[in-house]
């Protein structure tokens, strides 16, 4: 994971995984970034590192109420069956100091820069209307041929 200029993560662990799944991983002495897809990880990161902003992922461990917005467990309620997020496949985050809207631009831009290459489908809309967050994740889609997958929900 990049650091910033203290030296520190970007990203902690509760940030991608709800409080259950955190405990229940540390007590077998493993960590939450083995659930997720390297791709995902890796395109979270540097897309952070290069914007120079931060995100808001998971905030619960700070009195915040995001606490599926990373990995969902078979305990969550919230999204689809088949989400993305139960594979370790998507995050949703909340860009500060910049919109979700300039975040999903600047990633369809350049598609291919590698610093977010992995990334293969973005949450564009729900029911007609811009959403102030960026859902990203990197399934299995021929992105080569066709682009990234921008959904319309």
């Amino acid at each position: 994971m990049l650091r910033n200029r203290h030296g520190k993560p970007y990203f902690t662990e509760a940030e991608f995984v709800d409080l259950n799944t955190l405990k229940r991983l540390q007590a077998k002495g493993l960590k939450a970034w083995n659930l997720f897809d390297p791709g995902l990880l890796f395109s979270v990161d540097n897309l952070r590192h290069y914007l120079g902003k931060p995100f808001i992922i998971n905030n619960y461990s700070y009195g915040g109420d995001r606490k599926w917005s990373g990995y969902r467990s078979m305990y969550c309620l919230e999204g689809a069956v088949d989400s993305q997020h139960r594979l370790g496949r998507a995050v949703d985050f909340v860009p500060v100091g910049i919109t979700a809207d300039e975040v999903r631009e600047i990633i369809l831009k350049d598609p291919w820069n590698p610093k977010w290459k992995y990334i293969t489908c973005l949450e564009m809309t729900r029911k007609g209307k811009s959403i102030p967050w960026v859902h990203m994740d990197t399934r299995n889609w021929d992105k080569i041929n066709n682009g990234i997958l921008q959904l319309n929900l």
